[in-house]
């Protein structure tokens, strides 16, 4: 490396240049700026007094024309009672005033209307008998009764030229009878000739100017005088002197000569006077001075220029050295060593700052060299597959053990290939990947490469660049994927598809539903969901077992595949459900319904087949709901309760069909809805209370209550069980209400307790079948038993005939468990659903309770007598007690009565009432 400056680019040469140039730029614009400024400052000095000077000369001027008009004036008054008259009377009074020949050198004249003069003074006889009625001076009195100065023009009588000045005679009454005028003549000394005789410095000039008649009327320079003004616009300042501007200023005259002018008006006669003066006379200081200044900025440029050259040689020079013995070992190969340090300056402390530098090279470039070897032990060693890449070529430059391994070749073999024989993808694809990952732009790619056995693997490669200067490569680091990657084909199978038919489930369903609503609303066609629901599965199940059912279902998704197009979805739910999203159906409602029912009773056809198992045969059929979606303006679930709510119709429409959904439906499906909010809401605030009915024996005496809740609604007041306890029970809603019930039944029986008129009563509580299958239904009975110190024989537990239909073992434990601690069972509405009297005889019962439709037409009905009988007699041989409920007349209960039954419940005997009235109702009792 040589470090050789030329004498242009060294940087004592830059600095001195860019201080000189600061410096020069510098004095320079203050030098300009300075000269401009005295030159402005002597304009307007060298101007002010030019002003006054003129100002001096114009108001003479105008004092000696005011005197002019005063003695006309002061004539024309004197001479107006002669005027007209006699001529040789007039002209002896007009020659008394001597006065007159001083004042106007070119003579004085009366003048009658006709502009004939009719006297004249005795130094200008020539005069008399003229008609001056051309003359603008003569013309003007005349016709405006004015005093007026005319213009400078040669006279009718004199040679040379001359200036006019007339005053009106006026009569008595006001009319003018004549003028009196008088003649200055510019040929003869007169007032003015201090104008015409005098100058202004060596050069300049004075002027008198008549703008109203564009001539010149007196000028020192004779050659002026009676000469034309400019034209307007030739001289802009001639023009703002002759609209009336007093003032100074500079202007170029007609010969091209820069001047300095002044004007002041003399507005006795309309003109002003103007004093010039050449801008060479006048600014001849200030240019003298302005060459001095400047001369004086090029000495001290000169001067800078050598002190700055002399002190930035003097100060670079221990730079200067470092940088030229830096410069020979660099030439000489040799390794660079630490710099001399001349002074302890800014200089000393920058070649510190380099030896500084170079001792931490040295140490970085022993820390590469030691890195570089690091690296290559590393790449040699390493068990992951890595590769050297020519990021341009993609040849493979080096290969590590563990990637000659991985790939089945030798190491020499495979840096000799290239990339492209490995990755699967075309070979201008691969070159754009390596490309990017040369700039960094990524650095994670997913290729499929082929092995020496030709098997494909997915791998992920981490590719980044290494090294720099004219051999750039990527290290890259290559991971197999393909036992993860199937793993994750395996989860994503597992996560969207049942496993069992292989169609998507139910999370798949909803996405691609959610894909069908937004085809939908994009080209306004209809889609349809079906809800598909097999018929009597469960008896499939419980006769031929699982695996029979299993292979029903895998049927039956391949039937309904087959009975759908490509574009269609195919999934199962659960258990025996399945749904069918249809897309692509006609844009009018009507016909999309239609082909939605067509493939419906396919499928329905297609289902109701026989199906072969490996020994048994099978017919099933199955019910389907079906709805239509038009985009996405329905919520999704609401679209799948509409489907499901359909498929309920169907099955309760016989079966083995299909039903749509109607709009009525969705309405229920809402107070369905809000229902169960309200539901969860009155659970929340306590908006059930317990009404109890009371239950006598034969001689009508309270033996105990039965306790009916009833729902305190905020907006429909008080609501019947039979409006939500089925709700209750389909959202599982009934366990924590039954919870509720049991404790404050339990808790107004300790109440009861408490007084002996009421110790002895019991209270009878209805368990609903999901309440009583809880498997810690038994200890949760107790706990409210200890909590609220209740008796617990004087609780009674009503049970329906439902229980008997599952496992009839475990309800029995259950009965047994809670009968040795007391509570006591009744069998509620006994006849009315599914008995057993080999259950019966088996349940530890305390009752069987006679359901109200048998009690109600007991006295016409002899089939409800006969069953009423029927169900005292096994109460009885089966050392049971019995009771009738619905009880509402007294025939009813004498009917009972003398078949056996001794206690009975109804409306004969109270209805339903709240705690406080059934209380008062005990009292009167």
């Amino acid at each position: 490396m040589r470090l050789n400056f030329a004498p242009w680019h060294s940087l004592k040469t830059r600095v001195t240049l860019f201080t000189l140039a600061i410096f020069i730029v510098s004095i320079w614009s203050l030098s300009l700026y300075t000269s401009r400024m005295l030159r402005e400052d002597m304009v307007r000095l060298l101007g002010e007094a030019q002003f006054s000077a003129a100002t001096l000369l114009a108001d003479q001027v105008n004092t000696e024309l005011d005197d002019r008009f005063q003695a006309l004036k002061m004539l024309a008054a004197v001479m107006a009672p002669a005027v007209p008259g006699d001529a040789p009377a007039l002209q002896a009074s007009f020659e008394k005033y001597v006065i007159f020949h001083r004042l106007f050198s070119g003579g004085t004249f009366i003048a009658g209307t006709d502009g004939v003069a009719i006297a004249s003074a005795l130094t200008a006889p020539e005069h008399l008998g003229v008609n001056y009625r051309s003359a603008d001076y003569v013309a003007m009195a005349l016709k405006d009764g004015s005093m007026i100065v005319g213009a400078p023009v040669a006279g009718k009588t004199a040679s040379s030229p001359g200036v006019g000045m007339a005053v009106p005679i006026r009569a008595g009454d006001g009319r003018i009878i004549g003028v009196v005028a008088g003649v200055i003549d510019l040929g003869k000394p007169n007032f003015l000739s201090r104008i015409t005789s005098g100058s202004y410095g060596r050069s300049g000039a004075l002027l008198i100017a008549a703008p109203r008649h564009a001539l010149f009327v007196a000028a020192s320079d004779p050659e002026r005088a009676m000469q034309r003004l400019p034209a307007p616009g030739i001289n802009p300042m001639h023009d703002k002197y002759a609209s009336g501007y007093e003032g100074y200023g500079v202007l170029v005259n007609l010969h091209g000569v820069e001047e300095l002018t002044a004007a002041k008006g003399i507005p006795a006669a309309g003109w002003f006077l103007v004093v010039t003066m050449p801008s060479a006379e006048a600014f001849a200081p200030i240019r003298a001075l302005q060459q001095r200044m400047l001369l004086a900025t090029l000495l001290l440029t000169l001067v800078a220029a050598g002190l700055t050259w002399w002190m930035l040689r003097h100060q670079l020079s221990p730079l200067l050295a470092a940088a030229g013995a830096l410069g020979a070992r660099s030439a000489s190969d040799q390794a660079l060593a630490p710099l001399p340090i001349a002074r302890d300056d800014e200089i000393g402390k920058l070649i510190g700052g380099f030896n500084s530098l170079l001792a931490t090279l040295r140490q970085r470039e022993i820390a590469l060299t030691d890195s570089e070897a690091r690296f290559r032990d590393f790449f040699r060693k390493n068990s992951s597959v890595m590769l050297i890449i020519d990021p341009a070529s993609g040849a493979i430059t080096d290969a590590n053990a563990a990637a000659a391994s991985y790939y089945g070749v030798s190491q020499e073999q495979l840096s000799a290939m290239s990339i492209d024989q490995i990755n699967t993808l075309a070979p201008e694809q691969i070159a754009r990947e390596r490309q990017l990952a040369a700039h960094e732009k990524r650095n994670y790619f997913h290729f499929t490469h082929r092995l020496a056995s030709g098997e494909l693997r997915d791998v992920e490669v981490y590719s980044t660049p290494i090294g720099n200067g004219a051999a750039p490569a990527l290290f890259s680091i290559v991971h197999d994927i393909t036992e993860r990657k199937h793993a994750a084909e395996r989860i994503h199978t597992l996560a969207f598809f049942d496993q069992l038919t292989g169609l998507p489930n139910r999370t798949m369903l909803m996405d691609r539903l959610k894909h069908a609503m937004a085809g939908s609303a994009r080209t306004n066609n209809h889609g349809a969901l079906l809800f598909i629901d097999l018929d009597n599965f469960k008896a499939l199940n419980d006769t031929l077992g699982h695996d029979a059912g299993d292979q029903l279902l895998m049927q039956v998704a391949g039937r309904l595949v087959l009975c759908v197009r490509a574009s269609d979805t195919v999934a199962r739910v659960g258990g025996d459900e399945f749904v069918v999203i249809l897309v692509g159906l006609d844009a009018d409602r009507m016909q999309a319904a239609s082909e939605t029912e067509a493939v419906a009773k396919k499928m329905l056809v297609v289902l109701s087949q026989v199906y072969r198992f490996d020994h048994a045969a099978h017919h099933s059929t199955a019910s389907i709901g079906a709805t239509l979606f038009s985009g996405a303006d329905i919520a999704i679930d609401i679209l799948m309760k509409q489907t499901d709510l359909t498929m309920y119709k169907a099955k309760a429409a016989g079966r083995n069909t299909v039903r749509f959904f109607d709009p009525a439906m969705e309405i229920a499906v809402r107070e369905r809805a809000t229902m169960e909010s309200d539901l969860r809401r009155a659970l929340q605030e306590r908006q059930f209370v317990l009404h109890y009915q009371p239950q006598v024996d034969q001689d009508c005496h309270v033996i105990g209550a039965e306790a009916l809740v009833r729902w305190q609604h905020p907006r429909h007041g008080l609501v019947a069980p039979n409006a939500f306890i089925g709700l209750a029970e389909e959202c599982g809603l009934i366990l924590p209400l039954g919870d509720w019930v049991m404790h404050t039944a339990c808790t107004q029986l300790a109440c009861w307790a408490q007084a002996v008129a009421t110790a002895h009563l019991t209270i009878a509580v209805n368990v609903s079948a999901n309440q009583f299958r809880q498997p810690d239904f038994v200890e949760l009975v107790l706990a409210v038993l200890r909590d609220t110190r209740a008796n617990p024989q004087r609780l009674k537990l009503e049970l329906t005939e439902s229980l008997l239909v599952e496992n009839v073992s475990d309800v029995i434990e259950k009965m047994s468990a809670l009968k040795r601690h007391g509570v006591g069972f009744s069998l509620d509405d006994f006849g009315t659903g599914y008995s057993s009297l080999s259950y019966l005889k088996r349940l530890p019962l305390d009752e069987l309770k006679i359901d109200r439709s048998f009690v109600r037409d007991i006295l016409v009905d002899p089939n409800d007598a006969a069953i009423a009988k029927t169900v005292v007699a096994l109460a009885h041989s089966l050392g049971l007690g019995v009771i009738a409920e619905g009880v509402e007349s007294d025939g009813q209960k004498a009917f009972l009565m003398a078949h056996g039954c001794r206690m009975f419940q109804g409306y004969l005997f109270g209805r339903p009432v709240p705690i406080e009235a059934f209380v008062t109702m005990l009292e009167v009792v």
